[in-house]
């Protein structure tokens, strides 16, 4: 039987451009996130959203 008590999720989070998303690193309460070690951004996508 498997441990199925830990599951990686996948949550995502999305922003208007690169200037709010390089904002939000700077934030403290995201700085306070990534300090407990968590989680980790692993990849990352760009993309046109049409208006």
């Amino acid at each position: 039987m498997s441990d199925t008590s830990i599951r990686p999720t996948h949550p995502w989070e999305r922003f208007d451009d690169e200037a709010a998303f390089k904002q939000h690193f700077d934030e403290t309460h995201t700085k306070d996130y990534v300090a407990l070690d968590l989680t980790e951004v692993v990849q990352y996508f760009v993309s046109d959203v049409l208006g």
